[in-house]
């Protein structure tokens, strides 16, 4: 064997046991992933909990931006409070990259499972708090400085909470299911934020202005908190997946031997995150295009406004899901690990850019509730093509075992805060400079543009004799242990 450098990949893992790893029937299909009884499909329900919340929550705070900002900011008109709120949206994940850091480097050095846990009770607190801070008429200043600390303090567990969760989940399944349980993770984001949607929606079609200010849109906002319990508390009960899984310090090597060592760690982590934040764009910034700041804009800014608009947002988004499972299919069958999701990447970042998103940017814009609808749901389904290859995408480039956490954890808060948590704003200030939707379709497809054209690139930099994202002798952790 070779000599332990700190560089050679981990050991592989101990048979597994019945319930665990492996322990299907043989087949290919959604049944044998998700069989109930088994680990995998508890750790699924835990860890999509976490994710579900994340989208859910984001959703409700976009879906009630006017009156948010009506809240806790001095607004005079519906325009200036949504321009408040989604500044303050932003501020939630300015701190991202920090909770990323953090834990990242528990989940790479003491397990997945305590950062699961963890990550779900630091976010009950400020969640809670939210809906009990009073308003800015009553106190002032001071309600808008609680919100900052409540979302400051969301922003820190939602960034280690996303890429210890699905790190977890695609450990926890074979090869040939990983692209279907890492879009069926991503698909219970999406249905939080259908729920938040379809909540949202409800809540203003029956409840009287009045007490949908006054009231009404806590609601959901505590429906959110019984389901980050659940989920803390199954979290509890699974086993491990990381380092130390079996009971000793498995696939923690001894490190960097020298100072010039550790900095070409370093310098091979931080290309290799870079590059996966720009393959990663995409589904940064869709998700809050369509289904944050579209609804809001065809709410609030469109003339006439669409009362409907939170329902087509959840009719476009049960499709999106669905379509996400379709395509996360084909990619376990096309073996998306051994480099043939290139094919579907380039797809869909082709079809949004070119078609996609000019012709949702009109439908939106102009045309009735009907139109709309086929318009946003269109766009979704496209995206799909995108999104079903994407979570194994990133988990089989992210790096060797004992720095995956950490690695996933910080391009996921990086991109997110990069691009997803400016989006609303930069959509908002693009729809108001140049009186649409035209100008924020056009950097949605830019972004399209921008990953398709990353994984081309990063693909061919990838090949062992490059030194652009990794070198020769790291080469090795980019092999799935599996494979």
């Amino acid at each position: 064997p070779a000599e332990n450098t700190g560089l050679q990949p981990p050991p592989r893992k101990p048979e597994a046991r019945d319930g665990d790893y492996g322990d299907g029937d043989g087949s290919n299909g959604f049944g044998d992933l998700l069989r109930p009884g088994t680990h995998r499909f508890r750790a699924f329900v835990a860890s999509a909990a976490g994710t579900m919340f994340e989208w859910y929550e984001f959703a409700l705070f976009g879906a009630f931006a006017d009156i948010i900002g009506m809240h806790f900011f001095p607004a005079s008109d519906p325009a200036e409070a949504l321009r408040y709120s989604f500044v303050l949206f932003f501020v939630g994940f300015l701190t991202r990259p920090l909770g990323a850091v953090v834990f990242g480097y528990v989940g790479d050095r003491y397990g997945r499972i305590p950062v699961l846990v963890w990550t779900a009770v630091l976010m009950l607190g400020p969640t809670l708090a939210m809906t009990l801070i009073p308003p800015y008429r009553q106190i002032g200043a001071l309600s808008t400085l609680l919100l900052v600390v409540c979302r400051i303090l969301q922003g820190l567990s939602l960034g280690g909470q996303a890429g210890s969760g699905i790190t977890f989940v695609l450990e926890s399944v074979e090869p040939r299911h990983r692209a279907k349980m890492g879009s069926l993770f991503h698909a219970t984001g999406a249905l939080g934020s259908l729920a938040a949607n379809l909540a949202s929606g409800a809540l203003r079609q029956s409840l009287s202005p009045e007490a949908l200010h006054a009231w009404g849109w806590k609601v959901p906002f505590y429906a959110g908190v019984f389901l980050l319990i659940i989920g803390a508390r199954l979290r509890t009960s699974l086993r491990e997946t990381g380092p130390g899984a079996n009971g000793a310090k498995e696939g923690v090597g001894e490190g960097p031997t020298s100072p010039g060592q550790a900095a070409e760690q370093m310098r091979v982590r931080a290309r290799r995150v870079g590059w996966l934040i720009v393959v990663s764009m995409l589904f940064m910034v869709f998700g809050f295009w369509a289904y944050v700041f579209v609804p809001a804009y065809l709410t609030s800014v469109r003339e006439p406004p669409l009362r409907s608009a939170y329902t087509i947002a959840a009719v476009a988004q049960l499709s999106y899901c669905l379509s996400l499972l379709v395509f996360a299919y084909a990619s376990d069958r096309l073996h998306l690990h051994h480099g043939r999701s290139r094919q579907l990447f380039l797809v869909g970042g082709a079809l949004l850019s070119v078609v996609a998103f000019p012709a949702a940017s009109y439908g939106l814009q102009h045309l009735d509730a009907w139109g709309c609808a086929l318009a946003l749901t269109s766009v979704s389904v496209v995206h799909a093509i995108y999104g079903g290859s994407l979570p194994v995408y990133v988990f089989e480039h992210a790096g060797p075992l004992e720095t995956r956490v950490s690695t996933i954890s910080v391009l996921w808060a990086l991109g997110a805060t990069a691009f997803g948590g400016t989006m609303p704003s930069i959509c908002e200030a693009l729809s108001d400079a140049y009186d649409g939707l035209v100008a924020p379709s056009c950097y949605i497809a830019l972004a399209a543009l921008a990953s398709a054209t990353a994984v081309v690139l990063g693909e061919r930099a990838l090949d062992p004799r490059s030194k652009l994202i990794v070198s020769r002798a790291s080469f090795e952790h980019l092999v799935d242990e599996d494979d």
